[in-house]
């Protein structure tokens, strides 16, 4: 049973990365066509996309606690449970949808208040407006994902967003001439509106998702069922703002360094984005398969399926670090012709080889807490080690410590990254193992208890 779940698990893992790698290139189009057209289009995007990425993955953090409560009712037989829930998600979404577009359509204070250079906040001003428009668009479209993956059936999200980026190529690089790099926006909300208009499609005429009643009128409101899914969520998308914040910040506090700076991390953090889908995949694709057995009532099968992510976690993890460490000069050659940006971008390349194996442990770990309902702890432990540790430390060493060799430099905040990281990745695994395996021990003596009855 194990291995063919093992087997499961990485067909859905490659389906899923498939989309993922897809939905990444998107982002790394953007930083070609930038650092191609000037070093402050470059610089420029590593603040904005710092700002959408931090507004956007938190807000959709509060959505995917939805993921393991589809795959539970399938596992359950509960089919127009699933369809029930998405509903309720949909109100979700379009709240969260509103937040996002007027932070992001107001982002003077936040780059007042992390010293963005002034020449740079009008291009990004420009970039987060358009994105602002996107955001229901792409809110609606992670649901999609999300139902999809749970439900077992990946591919139906990841020809669509290898199809997304095959048109957002060519009008990335028609745009920014015309527009700067406003046009990478908008090649952006064109090829996501077009994504949801398939998606829509699909759910409304493809017979596998008929047993799951979601093509109908659009349920009421139910509170109860929204409140139980923001207890949950709030604190779950909580923690991905502190996570991705962790990581995102560094670019608004790298900003003030210089263009050169800003254009190195831009690099490094694209590709730590690139490698650290492989993880993300990987825990999507073993949540769906933990939470479902978890609603079949096996969850000594879901104990198992635990500890064998978190080995093959560690495996592909150290496996990609050791690629990422020996390749980086090279890589840093792809995305710039300048050669300071080169220089440093694969110093930091090497600290990103470093940060992606606690990385990616700690992804997994944050999502399969979910599948047992476990949301608050993360939030606390993110909250101390990431932004205590990671950014407080990397800040004093980069700014309030001139005696050290990391004193101006954009290295002090990988390197704080990655000790911060390595705590909450243990923290994480520890709390897991215990987890499932007090589930597992709770169901042999209930059942021995009805058998001596």
């Amino acid at each position: 049973m194990l291995r063919t779940e093992r087997s499961l698990i990485w067909t859905h893992t490659l389906t899923v990365l498939t989309g993922q790698l897809a939905a990444v290139l998107s982002g790394v189009v953007d930083t070609i066509v930038a650092g191609r057209y000037s070093n402050e289009a470059l610089a420029a995007l590593s603040v904005a996309s710092a700002l959408n990425i931090s507004v956007i993955v938190s807000l959709i953090g509060v959505l995917n606690v939805l993921l393991p409560i589809y795959a539970e009712h399938r596992g359950a037989g509960r089919h127009h449970d699933v369809g029930k829930t998405l509903h309720q998600g949909i109100y979700l979404a379009m709240g969260l949808s509103i937040i996002a577009f007027l932070i992001l359509m107001f982002p003077g204070w936040l780059l007042t208040l992390s010293q963005v250079p002034p020449h740079l906040i009008p291009d990004i001003e420009r970039y987060l407006a358009i994105q602002a428009f996107m955001v229901p668009l792409f809110m609606l479209f992670r649901m999609y994902a999300a139902l999809n993956q749970a439900l077992g059936k990946p591919w139906f999200v990841t020809w669509l967003q290898v199809g997304i980026l095959l048109l957002k190529i060519p009008l990335s690089f028609a745009f920014i001439h015309y527009l700067g790099l406003a046009g990478c926006a908008l090649a952006s909300l064109i090829v996501t509106a077009a994504g949801l208009g398939i998606g829509v499609y699909l759910i409304a005429s493809h017979a596998d998702y008929q047993p799951f009643a979601i093509w109908r009128a659009l349920d009421a409101p139910n509170w109860k069922a929204i409140g139980r899914h923001l207890r949950l969520g709030i604190p779950a998308g909580l923690s991905q703002l502190v996570e991705i914040t962790s990581f995102t910040l560094i670019a608004l506090l790298v900003a003030r360094l210089g263009v050169t700076a800003s254009a190195a991390h831009q690099i490094a953090g694209t590709m730590a984005a690139m490698v650290f889908m492989l993880p993300i995949s990987y825990g999507v694709a073993a949540t769906a398969r933990v939470s479902y057995w978890i609603g079949h009532g096996n969850p000594q099968l879901a104990a198992q399926l635990i500890r064998q992510t978190l080995s093959w976690g560690l495996v592909f993890s150290c496996t990609l670090g050791a690629t990422l460490l020996l390749t980086r000069h090279w890589l840093a050659t792809l995305f710039s012709s300048n050669p300071d940006v080169v220089a440093l971008a694969s110093t930091l390349l090497a600290f990103v080889a470093f940060y992606h194996v606690p990385d990616s442990l700690q992804i997994m770990g944050m999502f399969l807490l979910r599948c047992y309902r476990i949301t608050l702890m993360p939030l606390i432990v993110y909250s101390i080690f990431l932004w205590g540790i990671g950014l407080g430390g990397g800040y004093y060493l980069a700014y309030g410590n001139n005696n050290t060799i990391f004193a101006q430099t954009p290295n002090a905040f990988w390197l704080t990254a990655i000790l911060s990281l390595g705590i909450v990745a243990a923290w994480f695994s520890m709390a897991l193992l215990k987890v499932s395996q007090r589930k597992a021990i709770l169901l042999c003596q209930t059942q021995s208890t009805k058998v001596s009855a």
